[in-house]
């Protein structure tokens, strides 16, 4: 009989029993899902189990027990079911199986053990620690250890578990026993355990060859991650949503410096506290970008509250400048730091700046720096060190709220608060907490643009239930508890009020969607006409969220007594579930998710947190125009087995969802999203202007051609980057610094001389998404930015490629040569009812890996005496651009 005991005392070092470390915090943090079967991962401690024979179903009962215990005794700490893991092979390196990644990542997570006990690892595969627990006779096939499985025959223990950084930390499982297993690749369910130890045998002496993953582009990422700086203290992991939002609520500093976040991913290149580190840091900060953000600049924004204490004055001035929302890379792990009286330029190009007092850098990884004044996300950072004993500990220097952040790893603020110093007594303090205390709502929230139309259109139905969809306004919705009784009432009154604070958008017992064809898995659900795209109006800029009622009516619902988020009726479709997470039963994140980045959204009509959701994520498959939304992807979530966006209906549904929404002037780039062009003629008499792309995708919530509509392709054009997987645009010529191919230096067009100077910079190629639709965007004399505020000089105006984006509708661009995939085209930098001489020749260029809908020829459009396109200039345009096309030289 083995037992635990023997299992100590054996000659075998590699025996996979942990040792909780000093401190007594165990941290688990679910790193890899490379296993098909779903299950549960627990650790439950080893005191008084000895002497039980391993695999017993005595000792399998007793480690059931014990991990749903939720104590000292053991915990679950990983559900392959709901939770993700931080790593997927998105590139498919992986030979030999799917990516089997799915539901939210929670970031490590923590754990109370008693210090210095042992404990092992249990993986419950296919099935649930409280399945185990409640069988009398539990499979011992489906339980497996972190100690490994034992031949009752012979004695011989074969490893369950296998040591990927060779540090006891980072381990691999095999969710099959391997004494029966012939797949032994040890990446099924990869977990790293912080504040406790084992032994085991490293991955490469125990995977097959053929299937060692560590030299992948995923493994050295996993690795890389696990070697990073171990931090004890505040760390934050992003969302699924990957949008971070922040409010500057309380300036209790003396201090005049900056607040800033970074990402921790690749730091553990450099010592924490050193120079390396800092400059590293604060280069991520000045990024602006999913590296890093500047968030507070004290010298210049104030507070949302300020007032004095009786310990010191007001610190605050400066305009408060609202809740600042940017972009970072889900499942991140990020810090923030400050620097006391300087700004982080100065810090990165004179490091040696910190060493001086008052200029010193600080970060939330510094031990009680930072503290979480609720669990709202509510935090308070010192701006002086507390470990040097020189602070006073009032914690209200800087205090901030943030959302798309958690963390498990910060200090509550009662347990470091000076009691003497306690902001939260004041009046500016319950005037503070209440404010962060106010209804938040973690994702799931819709807001209105600014034309206030919504449209709406029902794609598909691949649900059983016969229910109803509708949308509700969030106006005051605040004063009520999600997914209470009064939550719920208050709105279906409002969906059932058909006007600016709701609408029932879809009744699924008599209308059918646009898209019908059956899924593999199900028959075919679809019953009634397809209504086509309705209208509604909203208020400008207001809040509004969905709700699902599975299989009644919003009427029935809004007449019900006793119905609330944790009625049982859910399990009969008798619950409404809201796009809000916070109003769903068991708090259920991922019951709508994005599906694109084009208003397309799918419904699960099964509470996700329930095991009873298939998670196929086509039981309402609807588009929403007009209004913006933060949900979490369908990657997140979505059942693998169950991708309807891989069959043939997906595909067409896809490909209707996101049709251009413009239908004149615009460009669709290639599956490869790669635009190559190339800047052949300089006409225009103006020096400084720039010519730029943008993404088209969701710039149909504003009015086109407005201020808004300006800002926002302004805003994409210029940002020269990838923001959340949409690459939104590019800026591709500037003329003060580049000049064209082709020159005027015989006077061939007599109505200009020759305006082109600088250095040609030859073809350029810029990474767009596939199948994207883009415009263009040019300032005439100047900078972007410069003509949209109005700066500069007078005869810099803003001109679009969409006619309809100008002043008068007038037509800026036309075409000039087209190709299979290319085309020339000329822009008019004049406004053609104000003076333009018609020539669209301005700025002449080439595009590559593009299509063109409805740009005029530039000989229908320009004056027949300006019309270039017949001269020897056209025709060496039009010779360099048939070489270009040609197949055989394979550049377009």
């Amino acid at each position: 009989m083995t037992t635990i005991s023997h299992l100590n005392n054996s000659n075998n070092a590699n025996n996979g029993i942990f040792t909780v470390g000093s401190i007594g915090t165990v941290s688990v943090d679910f790193l890899y899902d490379g296993g098909l079967n779903k299950g549960e991962i627990a650790i439950f401690s080893l005191e008084g189990m000895e002497n039980l024979e391993v695999g017993s179903t005595e000792f399998i009962l007793e480690a059931s027990k014990r991990a749903l215990s939720n104590s000292n005794s053991g915990y679950v700490v990983v559900r392959d079911e709901s939770d993700r893991a931080r790593f997927s092979d998105l590139k498919n390196e992986l030979s030999w199986e799917k990516d089997f990644n799915s539901g939210v990542y929670q970031g490590p997570q923590q754990f109370q053990m008693k210090a210095g006990t042992k404990f092992a690892m249990m993986l419950v595969s296919n099935s649930t620690v409280a399945k185990i627990a409640q069988s009398s006779t539990p499979s011992t096939t489906n339980v497996l250890f972190s100690f490994g499985s034992v031949d009752k025959t012979t004695g011989k223990v074969a490893p369950q578990i296998a040591d990927i950084t060779g540090e006891g930390t980072t381990f691999g499982w095999e969710d099959i026993n391997t004494l029966k297993s012939n797949d032994r690749d040890f990446n099924d369910m990869v977990v790293q355990v912080l504040g406790a130890t084992a032994t085991a045998s490293s991955l490469q002496d125990s995977v097959y060859a053929n299937r060692n993953w560590l030299n992948t582009q995923v493994g050295q990422e996993l690795v890389q991650y696990a070697n990073r700086p171990q931090f004890e203290t505040g760390t934050f992991i992003v969302d699924g949503t990957g949008k971070v939002q922040f409010d500057y609520l309380y300036d209790g500093g003396s201090y005049q410096g900056e607040v800033a976040v970074f990402s921790l991913k690749g730091m553990e290149n450099y010592q924490p506290g050193s120079l390396e580190f800092i400059r590293e840091a604060t280069k991520r900060a000045l990024s602006n970008s999913t590296e890093g953000h500047i968030l507070i600049s004290d010298r210049k924004e104030g507070a949302r509250f300020n007032s004095n204490t009786s310990w010191e004055p007001n610190f605050n001035a400066g305009n408060y400048q609202g809740v600042k929302s940017f972009q970072m890379n889900t499942g991140d792990e990020v810090a923030f730091m400050l620097v006391q009286n300087t700004t982080f330029n100065e810090v990165y190009s004179q490091p040696y700046v910190t060493s001086q007092s008052g200029k010193q850098v600080i970060f939330s990884t510094d031990k009680q720096q930072i503290v979480a004044v609720d669990n709202n996300g509510t935090l308070a950072f010192e701006d002086l060190s507390v470990s040097s004993g020189k602070s006073d500990k009032d914690f209200n220097d800087l205090v901030f709220q943030t959302k798309g952040l958690k963390s498990n790893n910060v200090a509550k603020i009662d347990a470091e608060i000076n009691p003497d110093r306690d902001w939260r007594t004041t009046a500016s303090g319950q005037e503070l907490l209440k404010y962060t205390d106010r209804s938040r709502y973690s994702e799931g929230v819709f807001q209105v643009g600014e034309t206030g139309k919504l449209t709406f259109d029902f794609l598909y139905d691949g649900g059983w239930y016969q229910g109803e969809f509708a949308l509700f306004s969030l106006t005051g919705m605040e004063n009520y508890q999600p997914g209470s009784q009064a939550f719920i009432k208050e709105a279906t009154k409002r969906a059932l009020s058909n006007s600016k604070l709701g609408y029932v958008l879809a009744k699924d017992s008599s209308e059918g969607a646009k898209f019908t064809e059956k899924m593999p898995w199900e028959p075919n659900f679809n019953s009634g006409n397809y209504l086509g795209v309705k209208t509604f109006e909203m208020n400008p800029g207001d809040k509004f969220a969905f709700m699902l009622i599975p299989n009644t009516s919003v009427k029935d619902i809004n007449q019900a007594k006793g119905l609330n988020k944790d009625s049982h009726m859910w399990q009969y479709g008798k619950v409404p579930l809201f796009s809000i997470p916070e109003a769903n039963p068991n708090v259920a994140v991922g019951q709508i998710v994005n599906v694109d980045s084009n208003g397309t959204f799918a419904f699960e009509d099964i509470p996700t947190g329930s095991s009873t959701s298939d998670r196929d994520y086509n039981d309402f498959i609807f588009q929403i125009k007009g209004a913006t939304g933060i949900t979490q992807s369908i990657d997140t979530f979505s059942n693998f087995e169950r991708n309807w966006r891989t069959t043939n209906v997906g595909q067409q549904l896809l490909e209707y969802a996101n049709r251009a929404i413009f239908d004149e002037g615009i460009f669709i780039a290639d599956q490869t999203g790669q635009v190559k062009v190339d800047f052949l003629y300089d006409g225009g008499n103006y020096h400084q202007g720039e010519l730029g792309i943008f993404s088209l995708r969701g710039m149909d919530m504003y009015e086109i051609g407005s201020t808004a509509f300006m800002t926002e392709a302004i805003s994409r054009a210029t940002g020269n980057k990838n923001l959340n997987e949409d690459i939104y645009g590019y800026i591709v010529v500037q003329d003060p610094v580049e000049g064209a191919r082709f020159t005027d230096n015989s006077a061939i067009l007599n109505w200009e001389p020759n305006f082109n100077n600088e250095e040609y910079k030859g073809e350029k190629i810029y990474q767009m998404q596939g199948g994207d639709t883009f415009g263009f965007v040019f300032a005439a004399n100047g900078t972007l930015q410069d003509a949209l505020t109005g700066q500069g000089a007078a005869s810099n105006k803003l001109f679009f490629s969409m006619s309809a984006a100008n002043l008068n509708d007038t037509v800026q661009v036309a075409e000039f040569l087209t190709g299979d995939k290319s085309a020339v085209i000329g822009f008019e930098d004049v406004a053609i009812d104000n003076g333009s001489n018609r020539d669209y020749n301005d700025f002449v260029i080439s595009l590559g890996g593009i299509k063109t809908v409805g740009l005029p020829s530039i000989q229908d459009v320009a004056i027949s005496n300006h019309n270039w396109t017949n001269t020897e200039i056209g025709t060496a345009i039009t010779k360099y651009f048939e070489e270009m096309t040609n197949p055989s030289t394979n550049l377009f």
